[in-house]
């Protein structure tokens, strides 16, 4: 199927659950080191707004709200030795919200870019 006939119902269901799954397993997986989940939302981000770059702002919201469903559904709970060196976890405002949808933003942008620029 042609990039630009993907249903955007799709697209924007992709855009909730990529950003929900990766954060949820992701965490779990690599607590203490959340570059896989960065590069994860900075690629899904560009992706998204390559595949249909008209909605790329669409897209940065599905992403932002499969981040809030994954942080509100699933909440990772830190390895006890996270606790013991760095102590519990300080609960995230909307501007940590704000700074953590910086990064799919950054990717939809390339992506849109890129999507004019490449072939």
């Amino acid at each position: 199927m042609e990039p630009s006939k993907v249903p955007i119902w799709l697209v924007f269901a992709a855009s909730i659950l990529v950003p929900f799954a990766m954060m949820a397993i992701g965490f779990r997986l690599f607590y203490d080191s959340v570059i896989p989940e960065v590069a994860g939302l900075v690629l899904s981000g560009a992706l998204f707004a390559y595949i249909r770059p008209r909605y790329a702002w669409l897209w940065v919201i599905g992403i932002g709200i499969g981040i809030v469903l994954s942080e509100r559904v699933f909440p990772a709970t830190p390895p006890a030795a996270h606790v013991a060196r760095y102590g519990p976890p300080v609960k995230a405002g909307f501007t940590d919200f704000l700074k953590l949808c910086g990064f799919p933003t950054v990717g939809a942008l390339l992506g849109f870019v890129s999507s004019k620029v490449l072939p």
